[in-house]
């Protein structure tokens, strides 16, 4: 059953969020060594529990103020070695499990106007044709007397599927896959994906895109985890990284976020994947930490203090998930030469979230960090906040 989660209420009137989410790890034909086309490769260890991590996150994590009832449509196809319980309950990601799950989401998405914002997730082998086209490769790819792409999906396609007048105003799109050009394209360049999705001829919703590399790249990821990039998406949002001052995560600022997360901790092992953002300019909040209970949290020194150097911990009260009062709580003095972690409390009070931290040192004061929370490091020798390469 391709709905993995679904908390909405037909008659509610609430707000609702909608998520959609396809994770490719077993290639059937591929396995089998029964493929029929142009284009092999083996099957991936990471995809489909990237895939289910997400949603997992987007069921117990994403908070949008009176936008609580959700919708998760999840099709995943894990590989052997991706032995986790949590996908007996999912549809495969199969060419027809994913046209027929995807055509009911767009048909939800245009009926229902209660629906806020969409999130979209793929995740899978992939190429990039013409230069313009971006494919995911579902699992029965290459089926033997099948067209090459007849068992794949057009992202183009979703895209325009979803950028009608009739569809959800907010619209987040998560592209986890290679964008190769591939070297036989021109055994595929009259070749259409096999599912067709009806769109409008008029494009008049913004979307946001981020895709986990640029043309011609590959995505990598770690066999038995998530993809490197849904590691960035999930830590970005997870530790707070992707806060902006009022608490929010938007589209820019999440994409800064993960892009600055992927590069410090994965482009060293990934050759020439960048996480590439699209988009029409607008600010769209995809998740508010605000009223989030956040703690335990560390802070330590990048450094030896060469004097005493005191870090305040200011948290925002908030009993309406908007208004802010925010107040110094804690301090914590570093001793010259010292740099010992403070762990702050972990008996935070509903509704209480980590609003900024300031460094005093015996000089000037360091401005005001913004809404963050997981591990910080204040490097006390360039003046600024880092996060810490555990957080």
């Amino acid at each position: 059953m391709s709905i993995w989660y679904d908390t909405t209420q037909e008659s509610s009137g609430n707000k609702k969020l909608y998520a959609f989410l396809i994770g490719v790890s077993r290639y059937q034909h591929m396995d089998d060594e029964t493929a029929d086309g142009p284009l092999t490769f083996q099957s991936l260890e990471s995809a489909a529990t990237s895939a289910l991590h997400f949603a997992k996150w987007i069921r117990d994590d994403c908070h949008i103020p009176d936008c609580d009832e959700k919708k998760i449509f999840l099709l995943a196809s894990p590989s052997h070695s991706e032995n986790n319980p949590d996908f007996s309950g999912c549809a495969p990601a199969r060419k027809d499990e994913v046209e027929t799950a995807l055509e009911g989401f767009l048909d939800e998405a245009k009926k229902n106007s209660d629906i806020d914002r969409i999130i979209v997730y793929v995740a899978g082998h992939g190429i990039k044709m013409d230069g313009e086209r971006p494919i995911l490769f579902l699992e029965d790819f290459a089926k033997p007397g099948v067209g090459p792409l007849k068992n794949a999906l057009d992202i183009n396609d979703l895209l325009n599927a979803f950028a009608g007048p009739d569809t959800p105003e907010i619209q987040f799109f998560f592209i986890d896959t290679c964008q190769t050009i591939p070297a036989r394209r021109h055994a595929l360049d009259t070749e259409r994906t096999g599912i067709t999705l009806s769109s409008s001829a008029q494009t008049v919703k913004p979307q946001f895109t981020l895709y986990a590399t640029p043309v011609s790249q590959e995505a990598y990821g770690k066999p038995g985890e998530t993809s490197f990039f849904c590691q960035s998406l999930i830590s970005a949002l997870k530790n707070g990284f992707a806060s902006d001052r009022q608490g929010k995560a938007t589209n820019e600022s999440l994409k800064i976020a993960i892009q600055k997360y992927f590069r410090r901790h994965f482009s060293h092992a990934c050759h020439g994947q960048d996480p590439v953002g699209e988009g029409d300019g607008g600010r769209w909040d995809f998740h508010h930490y605000i009223g989030s209970v956040k703690a335990p949290f560390e802070v330590f020194l990048a450094h030896p203090p060469t004097t005493t150097t005191t870090i305040e911990i200011f948290c925002g009260y908030s009993q309406d998930d908007q208004s802010r009062n925010d107040a110094c709580v804690a301090t914590v003095s570093f001793a010259q030469n010292t740099c010992d972690k403070f762990f702050a409390s972990s008996q935070q009070p509903q509704g209480v979230y980590l609003a900024s931290l300031n460094a005093v040192s015996s000089s000037d004061p360091i401005p005001h960090f913004p809404p963050y929370w997981g591990a910080l490091v204040y490097d006390n020798v360039n003046d600024q906040w880092e996060d810490a390469d555990h957080a």
